[in-house]
């Protein structure tokens, strides 16, 4: 039986927009398919003695250097963890291999990041791999809304407000809204190129409209803010490259949704402006601390954390043993496991070391991004790059306010699976750097 690399990657994909992270003893399907992939990948470097660390781009050698760092920040850090123990189990959470299960939640989501960066950017370089992909996405992301929709109307009746029904396929408001901001992007990045028909560009625009509702049964503040920002950065690195018949069209499009967004906002006024007001403090009757409040609070309890372990950190995926800092939410004080600000989170777990790698990084991705753009070679390839671009300018400087989507919080496997979406992407864009390569992207035979 053959199997193609390409095939079980598109299908990872799919499954990364579908699957909800339902898990039995913290594994879930999606966690199978991809780790099993890229297990298989490696058996056949292994047999083909196909390894070349010359083949490494920046991007990987940040990542392998974040991955040995990590390894020896474990080793320190496992003669003192008993001391966190009676902390959580205080917490009621159960503490049984918990060094071992932290660790390697830690250490299989860097080798995911690594894993699918490496395998997209080397074995997908063709164009057809680009509308692939592209299509992938935008359809399960249609039909992620259209369950979604569905589902809102079946739990609200149609209503609209914060908090009041969970999205079916994420259980989280927050990842649901990441995924449609990206359905929409891509769709309509995919829609201002001359590289669909009449009637593909109908379809992605039936899939605009769904996820554009699906985004507006979530009341998400930042992923309102950001996917808007996301698009206009998209037009704006679009627009001199966009053909006249396209331009006007794209221009069009993105006015009447913005217009419909204003109006849907207007028409919750009320709700709209409580929201926003509570950034910055809560209302008198409510039981939640204020969002600027809090990160504040968490910034502090990370930036502790950083001072204490400055070198080598706690150990990436291990912040969540460290918070202790209570927070207000729902009436009730919890301790929350991430610092809300993703910077912060590295530099806890990963020491001053794992934050100058991650420097590294982002600017690889960034660099990556610019070049596939100066040197895309047709419509479809130059909106992808844009597309991409668009999204770094805005997940770069929200690390700084949000925990971060390029080195995610190891312990939320449900933000884990998204994150393999937006490498996915990244390695894509890399790959159209590169000549196609002679490999046949199938592997032997296995029983």
């Amino acid at each position: 039986m053959k199997i193609s690399i390409k095939s079980m990657l598109f299908g990872c994909l799919a499954l990364a927009m579908l699957v909800p992270p339902w898990r039995i003893a913290g594994i879930g399907l999606f966690d199978f398919c991809i780790y099993g992939v890229l297990a298989l990948c490696v058996l056949h470097r292994l047999l083909t003695r196909d390894f070349s660390v010359s083949s490494f781009s920046r991007v990987e050698l940040a990542l392998i250097v974040i991955m040995c760092a990590t390894l020896v920040t474990y080793a320190v850090r496992l003669s003192d963890f008993d001391q966190h123990i009676a902390f959580l189990q205080s917490r009621g959470f159960s503490t049984d291999f918990l060094f071992v299960r932290l660790s390697l939640y830690g250490m299989l989501t860097l080798l995911l990041i690594a894993g699918t960066f490496h395998l997209t950017a080397h074995r997908l370089t063709s164009t057809d791999d680009i509308r692939r992909a592209i299509t992938v996405i935008v359809a399960c992301g249609t039909l992620n809304a259209t369950i979604t929709l569905l589902a809102w109307l079946v739990h609200t009746g149609g209503v609209f407000d914060r908090y009041n029904f969970m999205p079916p396929l994420e259980n989280s408001q927050g990842i649901h809204l990441d995924r449609m901001a990206l359905t929409f992007l891509l769709a309509f990045a995919a829609w201002t190129s001359d590289a669909a028909t009449r009637r593909q560009r109908v379809a992605l625009l039936v899939g605009m409209v769904l996820t554009g509702l699906s985004i507006a049964t979530v009341e998400v503040r930042l992923g309102w803010v950001t996917f808007v920002l996301t698009l206009i950065l998209y037009m704006a690195l679009s627009w001199k490259t966009l053909e006249r018949k396209y331009r006007m069209g794209a221009l069009t499009v993105l006015v009447v949704f913005v217009l419909g967004g204003l109006l849907f906002i207007f028409s919750q006024a009320s709700t709209a402006s409580m929201m926003y007001q509570q950034i910055l403090a809560p209302s008198e009757n409510s039981t939640t601390e204020g969002d600027v409040a809090m990160r504040v609070i968490l910034f502090l309890q990370g930036l502790s954390v950083f001072r204490d372990h400055f070198i080598f950190g706690v150990g990436y995926g291990h912040f969540s043993v460290y918070s202790n800092a209570p927070i207000l939410v729902h009436g009730q004080w919890e301790i929350e496991s991430s610092p809300h600000n993703g910077l912060i989170a590295i530099a806890a777990e990963t020491g001053v070391l794992g934050l100058a790698c991650t420097t590294w990084l982002c600017a690889g991705l960034l660099q990556i991004c610019r070049r596939a753009r100066r040197r895309a070679h047709d419509s479809i390839t130059l909106a992808l790059a844009n597309a991409v671009l668009s999204l770094v300018l805005v997940l770069l400087p929200l690390q700084t306010i949000a925990n971060s989507s390029i080195l995610p919080i190891a312990v939320e496997r449900g933000v884990v699976q998204g994150v393999f979406v937006f490498w996915f992407l990244f390695g894509l864009t890399a790959a159209s750097l590169k000549p196609k390569p002679d490999f046949s992207g199938v592997l032997p035979d296995v029983e």
